[in-house]
């Protein structure tokens, strides 16, 4: 798999969050990665200084540092994307981890099957007690993310606006990932980091070709309750030119190919989408979790047998490397 080591660039946005992006370098430099990995920081100046003079210390990592004050992560992604020279990109998030052995493992199924717009797998997400950096992990469970391998777009859009699983972390072609978040740039800034920025970047994915979920494992999330995606709010969603918004997204769903019947199949299922996104906006801002000894316990028991369970395998030996790097323990 030596031939795949330097295939796929990570592109990480960040901005005033120097420590979660270091943990990330931190772990790779175990592994002596070498895939590229492009930063894209939105601090200050100052800030900015501090975190490429903190990457000098990662000598063995193939990291480029770049300044984009004031763009969101996603106007940071799609300027990433046009410095990318790889076959093949990745979008991560500064607080995730993918596992170094996937990236080789991507690339292999995505050469060897051209009908693939990307390839995803197994993903875990896990949170602790004070939402820190490391720490005792206190929640663990199965993150949804999309396995589409239907033979045409029709079906494969349809099923993901049902389902509405993860697309935007796959591994996925250079030229598939650009045209993605060019589209996503040109919708209100407000709604390209929220609910209908992921899904335009479903459909671009997902008419390019399909993605495929191995069983190996891929990434690891961190949950943070009180994040921004958590506390979207109604009022705000609908206010930052929504109307466009959705009329642009709309516009991109319907394929000129495609029959009326079609079309309305997928307008109907795209409206469901919607109201279902409202209704699951929370009312209140979500707060942190109350600490239950009771319920601590019982998890701390569970999750013992889930690492034991994983240190059977040896696909697993990186993810149980990773959760004990992340517990400290």
């Amino acid at each position: 798999m030596g031939t795949y080591s330097n295939l796929v660039t990570i592109v990480i946005p960040t901005m005033n969050r120097l420590d979660w992006v270091c943990r990330t370098l931190d772990f790779y430099q175990k592994f002596n990665l070498l895939h590229p990995i492009l930063i894209g920081d939105s601090s200050n100046k100052a800030k900015n200084q501090k975190l490429k003079k903190y990457a000098e210390k990662y000598s063995n990592l193939k990291i480029n540092i770049f300044h984009f004050p004031n763009l969101n992560a996603e106007q940071v992604t799609f300027e990433l994307s046009k410095l990318v020279k790889t076959k093949y990109i990745t979008f991560l998030a500064d607080d995730d981890i993918i596992l170094p052995s996937f990236f080789n493992i991507a690339v292999k199924e995505l050469s060897e099957d051209k009908k693939l717009s990307g390839v995803s797998g197994r993903s875990y997400c896990f949170s602790n007690q004070k939402n820190n950096l490391y720490g005792e992990i206190t929640s663990f469970g199965e993150y949804p993310i999309i396995d589409s391998q239907e033979n045409n777009y029709f079906d494969r859009i349809s099923r993901n606006l049902i389902t509405n699983y993860a697309c935007i972390f796959s591994i996925v072609r250079i030229s598939v990932f650009i045209k993605a978040f060019k589209k996503i740039n040109k919708l209100n800034k407000y709604h390209q980091t929220f609910i209908l920025g992921e899904l335009l970047c479903s459909i671009e994915y997902l008419k390019q070709g399909k993605i495929r979920k191995l069983k190996h494992p891929f990434i690891l999330r961190q949950q943070h309750n009180e994040n921004n995606y958590g506390n979207r709010n109604l009022y705000e969603w609908l206010r930052n030119d929504f109307v466009n918004s959705y009329n642009f997204i709309l516009k991109n769903l319907l394929s000129n190919s495609m029959n009326i019947k079609k079309k309305q199949i997928l307008e109907k299922l795209f409206e469901n989408f919607i109201k279902s996104s409202i209704g699951s906006m929370p009312q209140k801002k979500s707060k942190t979790r109350i600490y239950n000894p009771l319920s601590a316990m019982k998890f701390k028991i569970k999750f013992s047998i889930t690492k034991l369970f994983f240190s059977c395998y040896s696909k697993n030996k990186e993810l149980t490397l990773l959760l004990k790097y992340l517990s400290k323990c």
